[in-house]
């Protein structure tokens, strides 16, 4: 223990104190460098979008910096005549060195497009882990951005966007589908309220109250269909073949007049409910089918499903009432020339 002791209190008194200096010369160098840096924009406001000069000088200064830190390690270990952190320190930068030369390719598309010269550029459109992001701010470390997401404005290493590319955004595409509050409407089905959205997951509201959280890649991979702007509620229907003579005029507009006075019930307001039109489509296998389209205003989204289920009842409902047959499909079977059905 003793002599433990003793070896423990010559290296805090000799390498120690070595090791010490030296990691404080390296932080004076470095953190001072960067506070001048700091000290220096807000003195000058100096903007974001800088030119290219500019930019050079910045990535010399950094450069500079990092090579003014390890001279002033190598400095203290020298005056301190510790050969042995000296050498340690000298192998380390060998070791990167030798590194960096390796790298050398991903090195100079990272430099690009810190100067703003690669396939990623400020003010473009990019794509980054399946979300789309406006490049605010290129540097050291890229500065992505998205309006419709929240918590969207986080900076990432320059290294990460290598291998990426960016565009320019369109005049009126939007940097998401959704916004929080619209309603959707999945493949499946299934309509939702979007509660929150972020970088890393859509959560919604279900009808019925239930909550669907999806990673926001999947989201926009499902492609959901939003309400909120207006919708159409689309159903084909079918009547039978005696009503060959009414099914272009009168069934049509007695299905119309139907839908208008149900649906109008379903409304806040009557413009809610923008168009009714039924319109006979065409002839199929077993029945005349006529197709019933209603649009209607976003604000009805969250009653998409009633909406849907109105229009098809009243369909029924009025052929009921008006006598029309509604036909089922038919298989004809054939056997020995006979034919039964």
């Amino acid at each position: 223990m003793e002599s433990a002791s003793q070896g423990f209190r010559r290296f805090v008194s000799t390498r120690g104190l070595n090791l010490a200096l030296g990691f404080l010369a390296f932080c004076a160098v470095f953190f001072g460098s960067r506070l001048l840096m700091i000290l220096y924009r807000r003195l000058t406001r100096c903007r974001r979008r800088r030119a290219f000069a500019s930019r050079v000088l910045v990535l010399a200064y950094h450069l500079v910096t990092i090579i003014a830190a390890v001279g002033a390690v190598l400095v203290v270990f020298n005056l301190a005549g510790d050969w042995f952190l000296l050498g340690l320190t000298l192998i380390f930068l060998l070791g990167v060195g030798w590194a960096t030369i390796q790298t050398l390719p991903q090195q100079v598309d990272a430099v690009r497009i810190m100067l703003n010269m690669g396939t990623v550029r400020e003010d473009q459109r990019l794509v980054w882990q399946g979300v789309p992001w406006k490049v605010e701010a290129l540097g050291l470390s890229a500065h992505l951005v998205n309006p419709r997401l929240s918590g969207a404005d986080v900076q990432v290493p320059v290294r990460s966007l290598i291998g990426l590319h960016s565009r320019p955004a369109g005049e009126h595409e939007a940097w998401f589908p959704t916004g929080t509050g619209d309603w959707v409407r999945f493949a499946d089905g299934a309509v939702g309220r979007v509660e929150c959205q972020s970088p890393e997951e859509v959560r919604l509201a279900l009808l019925g109250g239930a909550r669907r959280t999806l990673p926001t890649p999947v989201f926009l991979e499902a492609a959901p269909t939003n309400l909120s702007a207006g919708f159409r509620i689309e159903t084909v229907f079918g009547v039978d073949y005696r009503h060959q003579a009414e099914v272009t005029s009168a069934i049509p507009e007695a299905f119309a007049e139907a839908l208008k006075r149900r649906l109008a019930g379903l409304a806040d307001a009557p413009e809610q409910i923008r168009d009714v039109t039924v319109r006979f489509q065409g002839a199929a296998d077993s029945a005349l089918e006529v197709v019933a389209l209603v649009e209607a205003d976003g604000a009805l989204a969250g009653r998409y499903e009633r909406l849907a289920q109105a229009v098809a009842a009243t369909l029924v409902d009025t052929c009921t009432e008006k006598g029309w047959g509604i036909p089922f499909p038919q298989l004809t079977v054939h056997r020995g020339g006979a034919a039964s059905a």
